[in-house]
């Protein structure tokens, strides 16, 4: 399997077995998952900006956090490919992701106190009990109704990820959909790292603004989907 992956993949049969292994362990799979591994791992390339190679070489590092929280190996590889497709280089989203994930596993105390004056049940339970879909769609909720500007980014990046979906793609249209898309994430982006002590709790409680920002992308339409 990692053979066949590797050619898929752009990289080789060492990598492709380390990073197939990493994730069997963390997940407490027996190896004839490992096509499934590697099929997922595959997606996350096409629908990323990502390879296989990458995947493998850093995966190690965030799949143990990932199955701490009971999350699917589906869940993990996309938002990897989320991420990436956002422009977030394979390494980063990874270490974004884990320390995200660190925090809800264990919350520190100020992630406990901001949690708490944003009215968020911030924990591995509640993840678990709503998935990382509901999760997420209450932080952005809350970070929505805190500050309305961003609220009103957040909107209009879903309408135009709609919007992209119904457009041919390689269009004229499509390309400045993507482009007007591009410059609304980065607004996003902008305005969370510089707004005002409320809304920058939420960075407090995900451990930093680029993990924060990485919840508001995968919390997106395009996240979502």
């Amino acid at each position: 399997t990692a053979t066949k992956a590797a050619v898929c993949g752009f990289t080789d049969a060492a990598t492709a077995v380390d990073g197939l292994s990493s994730t069997l362990k963390a997940y407490g799979m027996e190896a004839e998952s490992a096509e499934s591994i590697a099929n997922q791992m595959l997606i996350a390339q096409n629908k990323g900006n990502t390879t296989f190679g990458e995947l493998a070489g850093s995966i190690g590092k965030v799949a143990p956090t990932a199955s701490a929280l009971n999350l699917s190996t589906e869940e993990l590889f996309s938002s990897l490919a989320v991420l990436t497709a956002n422009g977030i280089q394979t390494s980063e989203s990874v270490s974004v992701l884990k320390a995200a994930f660190s925090s809800i596993t264990q919350p520190t105390t100020e992630a406990a106190e901001a949690a708490e004056a944003l009215g968020i049940e911030f924990n591995a339970d509640t993840l678990a009990s709503k998935g990382l879909k509901g999760f997420l769609g209450d932080v952005r909720t809350a970070i929505s109704n805190l500050n309305p500007t961003i609220g009103s980014l957040l909107t209009k990046q879903d309408e135009l990820t709609e919007k992209l979906k119904k457009t041919k793609k390689g269009s004229d249209a499509y390309k400045e959909l993507s482009k007007e898309l591009k410059k609304t994430n980065s607004d996003l982006q902008t305005l969370t790292s510089a707004s005002d002590g409320s809304v920058n709790q939420f960075a407090t409680l995900f451990g930093s603004v680029e993990a924060l920002n990485a919840m508001l992308i995968l919390s997106s339409g395009q996240g979502m989907s």
